[in-house]
């Protein structure tokens, strides 16, 4: 489990969202929450960028040091 960092910006910016959307804050969180647990769960819709993602995920696990 990684932590999230978030930003003052990106605080600002969900606070002005939240205010404009309240039905959202809830899931907006719900999302946060499970990116923190797994940021690569299958219930998280990535925007399928092309790769190799197996190989990222080891680098992640076992960074190469130069």
């Amino acid at each position: 489990m990684r932590p999230l960092v978030l930003t003052p910006k990106f605080k600002r910016a969900f606070r002005k969202f939240v205010k404009r959307n309240p039905d959202l804050q809830q899931r907006i969180e719900d999302t946060l929450q499970q990116m923190e647990i797994d940021v690569f769960a299958p219930n998280l819709v990535n925007s399928g960028l092309p790769g190799d993602r197996d190989s990222f995920i080891q680098e992640l696990q076992y960074p190469a040091f130069l």
